[in-house]
């Protein structure tokens, strides 16, 4: 089994790719309230942000914390702890109407997938809303930490 916490080592993440295979409809969840199929539309969420696709609301509440605690939070997600559980999160990324589960569990498959081959081209943005400038080992870091997160709220 892989140490690693890299989406780009192929043995982290078919490892990854496993875990999010492994879910079934029956798991409930350890912690928080999202339902199975609204967690895995909302794992989808940051990769989106890092593919460019979908971009934070800007507006004063986020300018703010961007500007007296992006550096600190950034720090503390990419640090050696796994992400504690009931962390707060964006509004944009609750999601309220999701799909089945298989609908989501393919669809955050494909966003995985494209996160890694834009990774790998070196084709990531060089800077996150919140946390300001990211190198492309950041993002990774950043987005294998929130996967385990989520698959670990769900016992995989």
């Amino acid at each position: 089994m892989s140490s690693e916490k890299s989406l780009l080592v192929p043995e982290a993440l078919q490892q990854i790719m496993d875990r999010i295979n492994s879910l079934a409809p029956e798991q409930q969840r350890l912690w928080g309230t999202m339902k199975l199929e609204q967690m895995l539309a909302h794992c989808q969420k940051p990769l989106e942000v890092a593919l460019g696709i979908h971009a934070l609301d800007k507006g004063w509440a986020l300018r703010c914390l961007s500007f007296f605690l992006g550096k600190t939070i950034k720090k503390k997600m990419l640090s050696e702890e796994p992400l504690a559980k009931n962390s707060p999160t964006t509004k944009s990324f609750v999601i309220h109407n999701a799909g089945s589960m298989n609908l989501e569990r393919e669809q955050l498959k494909n966003r995985i997938k494209e996160f890694v081959a834009k990774a790998n081209a070196g084709e990531l943005g060089d800077r996150h809303p919140l946390f300001g400038k990211m190198t492309q080992a950041e993002w990774d870091l950043l987005q294998w930490k929130h996967l385990d997160h989520h698959l670990r709220q769900f016992g995989a």
